[in-house]
C-alpha cells in the first residue's frame, strides 16, 4: 500500500548541518529531501500524529541528528543520516509547536544533549473541554529533555495552542496571544528563579513575531498588514544580573515613543505595505534586513535601519515560512500552494522547488459542488487536479511528486484577488494524451458569464499539453455539466444544463476529400436533446458503442456515431449526477435529499438493484465489471465503531448487491476515487506487493487531497498497511471480504494507530446493512437456506398455487402471483385480488407481513436458518387470495421485452384487469365466488380505476361476468395533495415534531407541502427531518435465495436481484387523483371498506377522512370506537348512498420508527383479521 499526498507546508522546514538534507514535515513523518535535486531521499518514520516541528542539532557536518514533536504527544530524537530512531519522551499531550534554547546556545555536542537540555512546548490541554466556561487549552509548558519528563511550571495559558518563536541566539522566546505579545527571557543553566516574562500590547491582533539575531529587537504582524518594531524590549525586567529594575521607576511616554502604557520597550516603529494579514515575518542571519510575506505572494525586503524595501519577483502563493540555512548562501521559502522554493542568497532567486500535491482551495459559492474535483490517468498513475491560478496540476500518485502544470487560463490573478474566472470541468482521455477543460468566466453585476470549452494534446509523457481549439458558448448561454472522452476515438460529447448535448470529434476522426485542406482542431460533429430537459451527465461505454446520458431524472442511451435515441430507462427521483459504466452495467448516481446508486442491467435494460446512499465518487475497473464508491455516513452516524470517519469505500460486483469489501475513511466529502493500472509499466513499486504488479490498484484522495494506493482485491488490502515510496509504516489492522465481511460477527474494533490524522484509510467490519438503512440493529440475518420440507408441511393445509400469466401485446408482460385458498371453504369463501404500493413492492410483502399464512421467526434468532411459522391472524382462513405482484418489473413479474417495462397507471389498471379475467378463465370453479379487490398504500390510485372497469364490464356484458361485490383499501394513497399535506400538520397533530418545527416548517413552505421549490432549502431542510422509511432485511435474504426460486417456480434469468420495492421500474405516474373514481363507484350497489393506521405519518387518516368527506355521502354510522377481546382497537363510521355503503375504520396501531403504522396489519395483525373476517361477514365492527 503506498501512501503520500501530504502538505509540505504544515510547520517550518529545517537544513540539515551540512545544508545538503532539507527536513520536511509531512504529515505523520519527516521527509529528507535532497537539496540539489529537490528529490525525497529517506523518511524518519515513527510519530502516529501530525508531525508539528523538526530542530536540527548543530555540529559535526558528517554527522547530522535532529529532535521532532508531533500531535501524538511525543519528542522524538533522531540519527538523520540513519533514519534510526533514538529516544522518544512523551508528555501525554498534543505538541503543536516546540523550540530547544540549547541547540541555539551552543550547549551541544555530537549526539547527547547537556545535562539539564530543555525544551519549551506549546501543548494542549486536553482535559479542559471546549466552549466550556474556562477554555484555556492552549499552554505553554518546559520539559526536560535529559530527564524526560515535564517540568511542573506552566508558562502561559492560552484559548488555543500558540506557536512559539525562538530568537537566533537562543535567549529569547515568545508567543502571540491575540492582542498581545508573551516573550520570556531563557533562564542560565544554574538559574533558580522564574523564567522572567514581558507583554507586549497592540490595538489589533498578531498574526506572528520574529527575533532579531544580535539585538533586543523583535518584530510582529498584525491582521491589517503592518509590522511593529519594537527595539530594547525587557530592557528594565532582563536585566543581566538578578536583580529585577523596578518598572514604575521608567514610565515616560517621551522616552518610549511608540510604545502602549507601560510596555518594556524603548521605541515602537510601525511599518505598512502588506495589504493583509502577516505570514511570514524573519531577519537575515546579519540582521541587516527584515524579510515580510503575505497573502499576496510577495517577499519584501527591508532594510532595518532605513526602512527602504525591495521585493522578491511575485511568487504567486501567499508565504507561510523563511528558513535559514548554516550556508548563507541558501535559504528556503514555504508556499500555501504546498511549494518549498529553493533559494540562492543574496539575490533571492529560486534555484530548485519542492512540489507537493496542490491543496484544495474554495471556489465560489455559485459554483460550490459543481466543480469536477479530479481526473485520472489510469495507466499513468496520474491525477489531474485544480490549482488556485487556474492551472492543472498533474501529480504522480505512484512516486508522489508533480509531473507538470498546465496553465488553463492566461490571467494575471494574484493571491487575495477576487475570481473573476473558474476553471469547472478537467476530464482526461484514456490513455492521457488530450484533455478537455471548461472555464466559466463570473458575470459581473449581472452581465457575463461567458462559458469557454477547451480542447489539448499532450505531445510527451510530461504531460506538457497545448492547446488546440477552443469553443466560445459551445451550448449558448447555458454552462455545461459534463465532458466524456471515447475510449478508444478521438470523440467527446458535452453535455449542458441548458437541455442539449454535442458530440465533438477531432479533425483526424473526419474523412477528408483528397483535394480538402487539412488542418487540425476539433468540430461538432452532432446535436442532440431529450424533451429540453437539462443534461446533467455523460459517460460512454467500455467500447464506446453507447453513450449514456443523464436528461435529469432519466437516463437516456444513444448510438454516438449515428446520434440515435436507442432506449430511455426508468425515472429516478432526483436528477441523476453521475453515470459510469462497469462491464455490461450502468451505474447511476442521484443526489440531493433522495439520493441513489442505482445498477442497471444493459442487456435487459432495467434496474437490477440500487441502494439509497450518498455518493461522493464512483470508479469503475475497465475489465471487468467491479466498481467502487465513496459514500458519505449520515451524520447521525455516531456509532463509536466509525471513530470519526465520515466515509466508507464499498467495493461492488455489478451483479452482486453485496458488497466484496469495505473500508471506512476519513474527509470522504470532496473524495474521490479510481482505478489504476498496477501492470503499468509507470508502475515501479512491485516490491511493496510481494515482487509482483497488481492487475488493478485503487487510489482513494481524501479531501485534504491525501491519498492511499492499495491492491483491492489482495492481502495488503487486509492487512491495511500503509508504504510510502520507499518505506513502510504497519498498522494492526484487518479486513475481511465477501461474505464474512457482510455478514460476520461484530469483533471488537480497536484501531491502534487511530490518533493518527492523516491516515485517512482503515477497515470497516460493520454490518453493511445499518449502514444503508440507518438502522441499529446488532442481530444481522447470515444468508440462509430455505428449509423445503417445512414449508411443504405448513402448505399441506391448503392448495397454493405460483405461476405466472401473461398479459399486454403477445403476452410479453408476466405478472407473477401466488394464490392461496381458503382454510375453510375455498368453494363457499369469498376470491379476493390483492395488490401491494409502491408502485413496485412486491405481494411477498404482504403475504409474509400482513395478511398471508406464513409469517418468519424473529424471536430468539440466532443468525442460523430461519425458521417459519403458521400465521394465527392470517386472513386466508376465510378468504382466497390472489397475490400478484403488479405492474410489470414488480418483485418476480417481467417483461420479456424492453419496451413492456415502460407502462403507466393506465396501463397497470389494464393489465391487472386482464390478469384477472385470464385467471379466473383457468380457475372457472371461484367464477361463482363473491370478489373482492384489494390493496394499500399506492394501490388507492389503480384500484377504484380497476374496480370501475370490472363493474363496467359486467353492465356491458364481457365474458366472464365477475360477481364483483366491492373493494378493500388500506392506508391508500388517493390524492397527492391531500395526502402528502396531511404529513406535517398530523405529525404536529401527534406530537411526533416539535412545535418548533412545525411552525418553521409551515412558515417556510407556505402551508404547501407538495409543490415544495428545491430553492427554498429551509422548507427543504425541514421536510427532511420528517422523513421515515423502512428496513425487511430478512424478506429479501429469503426471496433471493436459489432455493426459495425454484420453490416458487420463478422462471430462470427473468429479473436480477429480487427487492422488496423496485422504486426504479420504468413506470409513470398518470393519474394525480383517485377521489373522482371513487365518487363514481359511490352511484353502484358495491361495498367498500378503507381502513388507516391511526399513526400513519406516510398516508395521515386526516387526509383520508377529507377525501371520504368530499365523496358527500349519507352518514349512516356516527363515529365509534370498536373492540377486539375488550379492547379498543379503533375507531369506525358508515357513510352510504342508494344502495352504496362505505366503512371507514382506524386502528390504533402502534408507533414505530419503521412505518410508523403505513402497513398497519403488520403491527396489529389480530385487530386487522378481526375487522376484515367481521366485515366479509357483514357483521358490525
Amino acid at each position: 500500500m503506498i501512501g503520500g499526498g501530504y502538505s509540505y507546508v504544515s510547520a517550518p522546514p529545517a537544513f540539515s548541518t551540512d545544508t545538503k538534507r532539507l527536513l520536511v514535515c509531512t504529515g505523520t513523518v519527516v521527509s529528507v529531501f535532497s537539496t540539489s535535486t529537490a528529490l525525497q531521499v529517506s523518511t524518519l518514520e515513527g510519530h502516529t500524529a501530525l508531525v508539528t516541528s523538526v530542530l536540527v542539532v548543530p555540529g559535526n557536518k558528517a554527522l547530522s541528528f535532529c529532535w521532532t514533536a508531533s500531535l501524538d504527544g511525543t519528542v522524538r530524537y533522531w540519527d538523520c543520516v540513519a533514519a534510526e530512531l533514538m529516544k522518544t519522551i512523551d508528555v501525554k499531550m498534543p505538541i503543536y509547536s516546540m523550540v530547544i534554547p540549547a541547540l541555539l546556545l551552543g550547549q551541544t555536542d555530537l549526539k547527547m544533549m547537556p545535562a539539564d537540555a530543555f525544551a519549551y512546548l506549546s501543548v494542549e490541554n486536553t482535559q479542559v473541554q471546549e466552549n466550556s466556561g474556562k477554555d484555556l487549552r492552549g499552554q505553554i509548558r518546559k520539559c526536560n529533555l535529559t530527564e524526560s519528563r515535564l517540568a511542573g511550571v506552566v508558562l502561559a495559558e492560552t484559548r488555543k495552542p500558540e506557536v512559539i518563536s525562538i530568537s537566533p541566539s537562543g535567549k529569547f522566546f515568545g508567543i502571540r496571544n491575540k492582542r498581545k505579545l508573551h516573550i520570556w527571557k531563557t533562564p542560565a543553566k544554574d538559574s533558580k528563579l522564574p523564567v522572567a516574562k514581558i507583554t507586549l500590547h497592540h490595538t489589533r491582533n498578531f498574526t506572528l513575531l520574529a527575533f532579531h539575531p544580535t539585538k533586543r529587537l523583535v518584530a510582529a504582524g498584525d491582521t491589517s498588514g503592518r509590522i511593529l518594531i519594537w527595539r530594547g524590549f525587557g530592557n528594565r525586567t532582563f536585566s543581566d544580573g538578578e536583580k529585577i529594575v523596578n518598572r514604575g521607576l521608567m514610565n515616560d511616554e517621551e522616552e518610549k515613543p511608540g510604545t502602549r502604557g507601560n510596555d518594556d520597550a524603548d521605541s515602537c516603529t510601525t511599518w505598512h505595505w502588506h495589504p493583509m494579514g502577516i505570514n511570514l515575518l524573519r531577519f537575515s542571519s546579519d540582521g541587516v534586513y527584515l524579510y515580510s510575506g503575505g497573502k499576496e505572494g510577495v517577499l519584501v525586503d527591508w532594510q532595518l535601519d532605513t526602512g527602504k524595501k525591495n521585493f522578491l519577483p511575485r511568487i504567486g502563493s501567499p508565504l507561510i515560512y523563511l528558513t535559514d540555512s548554516l550556508d548563507p548562501t541558501l535559504s528556503a521559502i514555504s508556499c500555501a500552494d504546498n511549494q518549498i522554493h529553493l533559494l540562492k542568497m543574496p539575490s533571492m532567486e529560486i534555484t530548485k522547488s519542492i512540489s507537493g500535491i496542490k491543496l484544495p482551495f474554495s471556489s465560489p459559492e455559485v459554483y460550490d459542488g459543481m466543480c469536477s474535483k479530479f481526473s485520472f490517468d489510469d495507466t499513468a498513475g496520474l491525477v489531474a487536479l485544480h490549482a488556485e491560478n487556474y492551472r492543472i496540476q498533474f501529480y504522480s500518485l505512484f512516486d508522489d511528486r508533480e509531473i507538470s502544470e498546465v496553465q488553463v487560463c492566461e490571467r494575471n490573478h494574484q493571491p487575495g484577488d477576487e475570481v473573476s474566472v473558474i476553471v469547472t470541468l478537467v476530464s482526461l482521455s484514456g490513455d492521457g494524451s488530450m484533455m478537455s477543460t471548461v472555464e466559466v468566466n463570473l458575470p459581473e453585476d449581472g452581465i457575463g458569464g461567458l462559458v469557454c470549452l477547451k480542447f489539448w494534446a499532450s505531445d510527451s509523457q510530461n504531460k506538457n499539453f497545448n492547446l488546440s481549439t477552443i469553443v466560445y458558448e459551445p451550448h449558448r448561454d447555458a454552462g455545461i455539466s459534463a465532458v466524456a472522452f471515447h475510449p478508444t476515438r478521438q470523440m467527446v460529447v458535452s453535455s449542458s444544463y441548458g437541455g442539449d448535448f454535442k458530440i465533438w470529434v477531432c479533425s483526424d476522426e473526419i474523412p477528408q476529400k483528397q483535394d480538402a485542406l487539412q488542418h487540425s482542431g476539433w468540430m461538432c460533429h452532432a446535436v442532440g436533446s431529450y424533451k429540453k430537459k437539462p443534461m446533467t451527465t455523460a459517460a460512454f461505454s467500455a467500447d464506446g458503442s453507447v453513450l449514456a446520458l443523464a436528461a435529469e431524472t432519466v437516463i437516456t442511451l444513444w448510438d454516438p456515431d449515428n446520434n440515435m435515441l436507442v432506449a430511455v430507462l426508468g425515472e429516478m427521483q432526483m436528477p441523476i449526477l453521475t453515470l459510469s459504466f462497469a462491464g455490461e452495467y450502468l451505474l447511476s448516481i442521484s443526489r440531493g435529499s433522495k439520493p441513489q446508486l442505482s445498477v442497471w442491467s444493459m442487456s435487459k435494460l432495467s434496474e437490477s438493484w440500487s441502494y439509497k446512499l450518498d455518493i461522493e465518487d464512483v470508479t469503475c475497473a475497465k475489465d471487468s465489471s467491479s466498481f467502487a464508491v465513496l459514500a458519505l455516513l449520515p451524520k447521525s452516524s455516531n456509532e463509536p465503531i466509525f471513530q470519526g470517519r465520515d466515509g466508507l469505500i464499498l467495493l461492488f460486483n455489478a451483479t452482486d448487491p453485496v458488497p466484496l469489501a469495505m473500508w471506512s475513511v476519513r474527509k470522504a466529502k470532496g473524495g474521490g476515487l479510481a482505478f489504476l493500472k498496477g501492470n503499468s509499466p509507470s508502475f515501479q513499486h512491485q516490491s511493496i506487493f510481494g515482487g509482483k504488479s497488481p492487475q488493478a490498484l485503487l487510489a482513494y484522495i481524501n479531501a485534504d487531497h491525501e491519498y492511499i494506493l492499495f491492491d483491492p482485491y489482495g492481502n495488503d488490502a487486509s492487512e491495511l498497511s500503509l508504504t510510502r515510496t520507499k518505506d513502510h509504516i504497519s498498522a494492526d489492522e484487518t479486513a475481511q471480504f465477501g461474505y464474512a465481511s457482510i455478514y460476520g460477527e461484530l469483533p471488537q474494533f480497536e484501531m491502534k494507530t487511530d490518533q493518527n490524522l492523516f491516515a485517512p484509510y482503515a477497515p470497516s467490519q460493520w454490518p453493511w446493512e445499518t449502514i444503508f438503512s440507518g438502522s441499529s440493529s446488532h442481530n444481522l440475518l447470515p444468508l440462509p437456506k430455505l428449509c423445503l420440507e417445512f414449508m411443504e408441511s405448513l402448505l399441506e393445509r391448503r392448495t397454493t398455487t405460483v405461476e405466472y400469466v401473461g398479459v399486454g401485446d403477445s403476452n410479453t408482460s408476466q405478472l407473477f402471483y401466488y394464490f392461496v385458498e381458503s382454510q375453510r371453504s375455498p368453494a363457499e369463501d369469498p376470491l379476493m385480488l390483492w395488490f401491494t404500493g409502491g408502485p413496485g413492492c412486491s405481494v411477498l410483502s404482504a403475504f409474509f407481513y400482513e395478511s398471508g399464512p406464513l409469517s418468519f421467526t424473529y424471536v430468539d434468532y440466532n443468525g442460523s436458518l430461519p425458521s417459519l411459522h403458521l400465521n394465527p391472524y392470517a386472513w386466508t382462513q376465510g378468504l382466497n387470495i390472489i397475490y400478484v405482484d403488479s405492474p410489470v418489473g414488480t418483485g418476480f413479474s417481467y417483461s420479456t421485452t424492453q419496451e413492456g417495462y415502460y407502462i403507466d397507471d393506465e396501463d397497470a389498471v389494464d393489465q391487472s384487469v386482464q390478469f384477472l379475467r385470464k385467471w379466473l378463465m383457468a380457475h372457472p370453479q371461484f367464477l361463482n365466488n363473491i370478489l373482492y379487490i384489494g390493496g394499500d398504500s399506492y394501490s388507492g390510485i389503480p384500484l377504484p380505476i380497476i374496480v370501475q372497469q370490472l363493474y363496467d364490464g359486467n353492465n356491458a356484458g364481457v365474458e366472464p361476468y365477475l360477481n364483483l361485490r366491492g373493494y378493500i383499501l388500506g392506508n391508500p394513497k388517493t390524492d397527492d395533495f391531500i395526502d402528502v399535506n396531511s404529513v406535517n400538520p398530523f405529525a404536529h397533530r401527534l406530537t411526533l415534531i416539535s412545535d418548533e418545527l412545525y411552525e418553521s416548517t409551515k412558515e417556510s413552505c407556505g402551508g404547501d407541502y407538495v409543490n415544495v421549490d428545491d430553492n427554498n432549502t429551509v422548507c427543504v431542510t425541514d421536510l427532511g427531518a420528517i422523513d421515515q422509511y423502512y428496513n425487511y432485511v430478512i424478506l429479501g435474504v429469503w426471496a433471493n435465495d436459489h432455493a426459495v426460486r425454484k420453490a416458487l417456480n420463478v422462471s430462470e434469468n427473468s429479473i436480477g436481484v429480487w427487492k422488496r420495492c423496485n422504486m426504479s421500474i420504468a413506470y409513470t405516474k398518470t393519474v394525480t387523483s383517485s377521489v373522482e373514481y371513487h365518487k363514481n363507484l359511490s352511484d353502484t350497489n358495491l361495498r367498500a371498506l378503507i381502513y388507516s393506521g391511526d399513526h400513519d405519518m406516510s398516508v395521515p387518516h386526516i387526509g383520508t377522512q377529507e377525501w371520504i368527506r368530499y365523496l358527500n355521502l349519507a352518514n349512516s354510522e356516527i363515529w365509534r370506537p370498536w373492540y377486539v377481546d375488550g379492547q379498543v382497537a379503533g375507531y369506525s363510521e358508515k357513510f352510504s348512498s342508494n344502495d352504496y355503503n362505505l366503512q371507514y375504520a382506524t386502528v390504533k396501531a402502534r408507533t414505530t420508527p419503521l412505518g410508523a403504522g403505513h402497513v398497519a396489519p403488520e403491527y396489529k395483525a389480530k385487530e386487522y383479521y378481526a375487522m376484515i373476517d367481521r366485515w366479509l361477514a357483514y357483521y358490525p365492527l
